[in-house]
Formats: C-alpha cells, structure tokens, sequence
C-alpha cells in the first residue's frame, strides 16, 4: 500500500509499520523484564548457597584434621 501511494520508507516505516506493531512492544518489554527480575533472583540464591557452603566446609575444614 505504501509503494502504491509512493512513500518514501521512512513514512512506511512510521505510517505504517510502527503503529501496527505498536501494541506488541509493552508486551515484549513486560515479558523481558520479568524473565529478568526472575533470573537475577535465581542467580543470586545459586550463588548464596554455593558461598554459604563453601564456606561452611572451609570452616569445617580444620575439625577434621583434629
């Protein structure tokens, strides 16, 4: 339709294109933040309990040599 009407690409881009996807981009962008508000709080316990106890058998370490 754009061609038809001779314009340029920009005027199909913004006319056209950007507000039929318009809709679709706050989806997106909820569903990305999301995933990774959730993968940071994943990580952060993987990581608490790795430390946690690596530092416990560290600790430990010494009563095994007695």
């Amino acid at each position: 339709m754009a061609r038809r009407y001779e314009a340029s690409p920009f005027q199909a881009f913004y006319k056209i294109r950007f507000w039929a996807a318009l809709p679709e981009i706050p989806g997106g962008v909820r569903i990305g933040v999301i995933r990774a508000v959730k993968r940071v709080i994943v990580g952060q316990l993987l990581i608490s309990i790795v430390l946690f106890a690596l530092t416990f058998s560290v600790s430990e370490f010494p009563a095994y040599l007695e």
